[in-house]
């Protein structure tokens, strides 16, 4: 289908993950291992292409400064790529692994990349980019380039006969996309939420539910997560379904179509050491995966409560 794959990667990541026994606060923490890894979706497409024995041009937009760090991965792993280097550095996340399991991690901010390396790009794709080549272009917009200058980019890649395969965070008009026809769009569940707000659900070989993700949460009950940090001690909140804990911070779930808001603030005043509560929606696909557990345990596929 193409004869030549390139992957954009605008704002790449190198990844620290470090191992440890557990951490603790205020005081020194050995590490046990380590490893460093070149990061971003698009990286991640041509890492997988690799996989598959399809060869791929990854064009890395880099900081300067810590280059040689971003480009040692992709060495290692036989990656063919090309950098564009950029003032600054590119951002290095780092994500500490206890032996429980739980993962902490720190993101940071990367890199703003100046017009001059923008027209740097622009020529380069025109040298590589061909008839009959797929262009993938992933991940969020670093500072700099804005979504005006993404569509100038696409448009100079359909100019030369390619495609664009698309999953950023950048947001096009119809009129947009239309003026430079992607050859694919994947959105993630948050972005399809907010383009369909819709969902079909599948049970037993038949359509369950066809509706908003809005409506969902109306018939599954008003499942609220709450954040509760303490002074170590472990709140008892009636009604509510402890699901994490951990250096004093404590996540509940509650159903509040079960239990009132007046119920859930007395049983959070009763509750000693509290220093810090936070309250939102459980997330959307928690509400589809208990659904779909209901459903197993009923052994009635397709029922829905209330």
């Amino acid at each position: 289908m193409f004869d030549h794959i390139i992957t954009l990667s605008l704002n790449p990541a190198i990844d620290a993950t470090l191992w440890v026994e557990g951490i603790q606060t205020g005081a020194d923490n050995a590490v046990l291992s380590e490893k460093y890894e070149s990061a971003g979706k698009a990286m991640n497409v041509s890492r997988a292409l690799r996989i598959y024995g399809v060869e791929s041009l990854a064009l890395v937009l880099a900081g300067a400064h810590n280059r040689e760090r971003n480009e040692e991965p992709l060495k290692r792993e036989g990656i063919r790529y090309t950098i564009l280097p950029v003032p600054g550095y590119t951002r290095e996340n780092i994500a500490i692994v206890e032996e429980s399991r739980t993962v902490t991690r720190f993101l940071r901010e990367g890199f703003t990349v100046p017009y001059e390396a923008v027209e740097e790009l622009l020529l380069l794709l025109g040298r590589e980019v061909r008839e009959r080549t797929l262009v993938v272009i992933s991940g969020t917009l670093p500072a700099g380039i804005s979504d005006q200058i993404l569509l100038d980019i696409c448009l100079a890649i359909r100019e030369r006969g390619g495609l664009v395969a698309l999953d950023t965070s950048a947001r096009f008009t119809l009129e947009e996309i239309g003026r430079f026809t992607p050859w694919l769009i994947k959105p993630n569940r948050k972005e399809l939420e907010e383009m369909a707000r819709r969902i079909l659900m599948i049970s037993g070989g038949k359509l369950a539910f066809d509706g908003s993700f809005d409506g969902l949460r109306e018939i599954t009950g008003n499942l609220t997560r709450l954040r509760v940090t303490t002074d170590g001690r472990k709140p008892a909140l009636e009604g509510c379904r402890l699901i994490s804990e951990g250096h004093g911070i404590f996540e509940f779930e509650a159903d509040l179509s079960r239990l009132s808001i007046q119920g859930l603030l007395e049983g959070l005043s009763r509750a000693a050491g509290i220093r810090n509560v936070e309250i939102g929606k459980a997330p959307i696909e928690q509400v589809i995966a208990q659904l779909y557990q209901a459903w197993d345990r009923a052994g009635s596929p397709g029922s829905l409560p209330g």
